[in-house]
């Protein structure tokens, strides 16, 4: 059982790490690297696609979150609800709660959003002069979307290595 738990935290450790170093280098550094590249920014972000860099980030997601939960599950005795009145059970849960929000905003709005705006990218290579405004329109509207949503998985994911970071001292 030791190696099990041990196996766990350094999943849930590191992979955490992943997935939140990379929500935060895509929001401080790629997407406004991407946005002062304009339209040649596109072939990054097919590049990455390509790479399946995104679809590696929800592998780290998910497996961060299984072995968070497989991880309070031993700690808290099978989800004993009086390990979670304490002080870290708390915290751990706030961080919990918070890491699956991120995770349901990534898989579930920002994904969608970065699809579309591939697939919106590639029409815009092939458009005519008259479907190019639109294009652009709905490109634009799905680029503020992304900006918008990952600054809140981002701030969530800060508030949750915040309390995971703090809660044994609590």
């Amino acid at each position: 059982m030791h190696i099990v738990l041990l196996l766990a935290r350094i999943v849930h450790i590191g992979c955490g790490i992943y997935w939140v170093g990379a929500v935060f280098f895509i929001n401080i550094f790629l997407g406004p690297s991407l946005d002062d590249a304009g339209p040649s920014g596109m072939s990054v972000m097919r590049a990455m696609k390509a790479r399946k860099y995104f679809e590696f980030i929800i592998v780290m997601a998910t497996l961060t979150i299984l072995a968070g939960l497989y991880l309070v599950w031993v700690d808290s005795a099978g989800f004993d609800p009086t390990w979670f009145r304490g002080a870290f059970g708390q915290a751990i849960s706030v961080g919990m709660l918070l890491a699956i929000i991120a995770y349901i905003l990534g898989v579930f709005v920002l994904k969608p959003r970065l699809n579309q705006l591939g697939a919106a990218g590639m029409q815009l290579a092939q458009a005519t002069d008259a479907t190019r405004a639109a294009l652009t329109a709905e490109m634009n509207a799905a680029r503020q979307r992304v900006k918008s949503v990952s600054i809140v998985a981002m701030v969530l994911l800060l508030i949750v290595v915040v309390s995971m970071a703090v809660a044994r001292y609590l």
